[in-house]
């Protein structure tokens, strides 16, 4: 059974449209000690939902890893990395605010931290939840979601935030509820 994840990106070092120009590509540059610890509990098939940071403030994506982690090759010093793919990006970026309003999303990892880390675990429950938020109520899956497409890429500078790649999968299997019940939103910030 796959675990799932939430990965921060900050979209102006790294969008994660660009993760979905390539196959797979390896995400670095998690510094961190617990994401670290985190990313070290992670599986090959573990789903992630991908989340960009300011400006935009938005789960953006379904990612997949298609690795184990593994020592980055690049540093000297104890430092895992992880290949990962892109599966889908939401119909509707889901913003920070209506994460922290709905209920269902009360006890993330993510908003217990006295600092947002890179990488949090998510249980298959909220998992489900910020998808079902990225889509339209009463579609399945397959259509909660726009598919990978072969989008031009920007040339950016790769400060250590996100690397990743490919375009969509049929393994994922996520159950949706028929309604989308309005949050309250609220303006606390998440970068």
């Amino acid at each position: 059974m796959p675990q799932h994840w939430f990965f921060l990106s900050d979209p102006e070092d790294y969008h994660l449209d660009e993760l979905f120009s390539k196959k797979a590509e390896v995400w670095d540059g998690v510094m961190g000690n617990v994401a670290q610890k985190y990313l070290a509990e992670m599986h090959e098939g573990d789903q992630i939902i991908g989340y960009h940071t300011a400006p935009e403030k938005s789960a953006y994506a379904v990612l997949e890893a298609v690795s184990e982690p593994y020592q980055n090759p690049a540093l000297k010093e104890k430092n895992l990395v992880v290949k990962l793919r892109g599966v889908a990006r939401f119909k509707r970026a889901v913003p920070l605010a209506d994460l922290k309003a709905n209920p269902r999303l009360k006890q993330m990892k993510l908003f217990k931290m006295f600092r947002p880390i890179a990488v949090s675990p998510l249980t298959p429950v909220e998992f489900q939840e910020i998808c079902r938020l990225g889509g339209p109520p009463g579609n399945s899956p397959g259509h909660f979601l726009q598919q990978g497409s072969n989008l031009p890429t920007r040339d950016v500078s790769h400060s250590g935030a996100l690397k990743a790649g490919v375009v969509q999968s049929p393994d994922l299997r996520v159950q949706l509820r028929s309604e989308l019940p309005s949050y309250p939103t609220d303006s606390t910030n998440l970068n």
